[in-house]
């Protein structure tokens, strides 16, 4: 099945990885039936909460969490969770077996309405009190739209190729991509000419590099590259895209730690999430100058219009870098692990900072942080070890989780006067802190609940306890002001 991407009422699914030989059959007969689903196919259970599930969590219009003992343990569902429940979201609670509510959800989740797939006498009976729920009515897919998909997903001719595609070859789906107005038009071949040894392509979609080569010509006819399709591919210096492409998946090109430098053609319209995490050895991009979508400026990935800074190359021997005044929004990742950095400056005109933006910039000792914005993303610093000292200025409300972890230099923090939220583990492994100071020095609660509620008051006038708040005694906790 293809998860729903586009502008209709979904449903976004929650649900724990180790349940999934569970939920999936469930989700695959909710699609089956009709409703328009989105979940997370390819992010492994931990810490890190990438930004474009958040997305899709913000633009749903029903939240379904599949409960299981599994799901309670699991950071990122409650993380899901308390967003759906801040955001008002119409949600329903499956319980996929007797499960006991902590952490704050029981309280949380006690209002909602429920189903408990283990009082149905069958599966059938289940599947079809859960399909029919009145809750996810406004998800049902349009019957126009229904045809549409029954005629695309009909059984095309099989392609030609030099050697034919075994059972092994195909790979697990991952998310989808709807196909532009502009791939509509190029005139593809009926066929893609590749070695089944080296690539596996599906609809024109190359889901798997299979090869061990240190040049990667990707053959043309291919329009997406799908999630993960290179991730931890470390043989590869350069990949030569055709101008067939339009896509570029999340995580696609991951930890592909030897990759120099790549071209982008003018056909790419949408690079996704992390697509370049972690390649630490890419000393620049380079864009065609007619892509409408992206530019190059001095190596670095930019969006066209210059407001977004999607990838600075990791590689650069720039010890110090001024992000330009276009700049608006800093994308996830984008300087992971630029460890020639001493010093970023940040324009004013900066509002958001991306999820890990800068995690493991291990020379940067200097950034200041403008007061355009308003939140600063979790693990945005996480790992800058060189980092000193930090003010955190009196736009910003929300401070995420480990926004500041493993910052092992840094002694002094002062936190704005605006600050509501602060997340857990925010200095975990800062052994040379020894003053957070509060602008404003009302009474915080602290606790165990990412909903944020039910916390201890304590007071944060003295700036060495504070510090010993945040990296021994309360590290764990969550931080609020009433």
């Amino acid at each position: 099945m293809e998860i729903y991407e586009g502008q209709q009422n979904y449903i976004f699914i929650s649900y724990a990885h180790r349940d999934a030989k569970t939920v999936l059959p469930i989700i695959e007969a909710m699609d089956k039936s009709g409703l328009r689903v989105w979940y997370d196919k390819g992010i492994e259970a931990g810490t890190e909460w990438p930004a474009y599930i958040e997305e899709h969590l913000e633009n749903c219009a029903c939240f379904v969490v599949f409960m299981s003992a599994n799901t309670v343990e699991s950071i990122n569902c409650r993380n899901e969770i308390n967003v759906a429940a801040e955001d008002k979201k119409d949600m329903l609670i499956v319980y996929l077996e007797e499960t006991q509510l902590k952490y704050g959800l029981r309280l949380q989740l006690s209002s909602r309405q429920s189903l408990f797939r283990q009082r149905h006498s069958s599966n059938e009976s289940f599947i079809n009190e859960l399909v029919t729920a009145k809750i996810l009515k406004c998800c049902k897919r349009h019957p126009e739209e229904a045809e549409l998909r029954t005629k695309s997903e009909a059984p095309s001719e099989p392609m030609t190729v030099s050697a034919q595609l075994t059972e092994t070859d195909i790979p697990v789906q991952h998310e989808s991509f709807s196909i532009s107005e502009q791939e509509k038009k190029q005139e593809l071949p009926s066929t893609i000419s590749y070695d089944p040894d080296e690539f596996v392509i599906i609809n024109e979609k190359l889901s798997r590099y299979k090869g061990n080569k240190k040049n990667v010509i990707i053959p043309y006819g291919v329009t997406a590259i799908e999630d993960r399709a290179f991730c931890e591919c470390t043989s590869i210096k350069s990949v030569t895209l055709p101008d067939s492409i339009t896509t570029i998946g999340n995580y696609s090109f991951q930890s592909c730690t030897d990759l120099e430098s790549i071209d982008i053609p003018n056909s790419v319209t949408c690079i996704g999430s992390y697509a370049f995490h972690k390649c630490i050895n890419l000393s620049s991009f380079s864009v065609a100058e007619n892509n409408d979508a992206y530019a190059s400026i001095n190596g670095n990935l930019y969006t066209k219009d210059r407001k977004t800074l999607v990838q600075y190359a990791a590689k650069k021997t720039e010890t110090s870098f001024a992000i330009p005044n276009d700049v608006t929004t800093v994308a996830d990742s984008a300087f992971n692990e630029c460890n020639n950095l001493t010093s970023i400056t940040i324009p004013d005109s900066v509002t958001h900072i991306g999820f890990s933006a800068f995690m493991n910039c291990s020379n940067l000792k200097h950034v200041s942080l403008p007061n355009s914005l308003t939140a600063i993303n979790s693990f945005a610093f996480s790992g800058c070890t060189g980092l000193i000292s930090v003010t955190i200025p009196d736009s910003v409300t929300i401070i995420g989780n480990s926004v500041f972890s493993g910052c092992s230099s840094l002694t002094d923090v002062t936190v704005g006067c605006k600050v509501k939220r602060i997340g857990y583990k925010v200095f975990n492994s800062c052994k040379k802190l020894t003053n957070v100071t509060f602008k404003l020095t009302d009474t915080w609660y602290r606790t165990d609940n990412s909903a944020y509620i039910l916390g201890q008051p304590t007071k944060m006038t003295n700036a060495k306890k504070n510090a010993k708040y945040f990296t021994s005694q309360y590290c764990d906790c969550y931080w609020y002001k009433a």
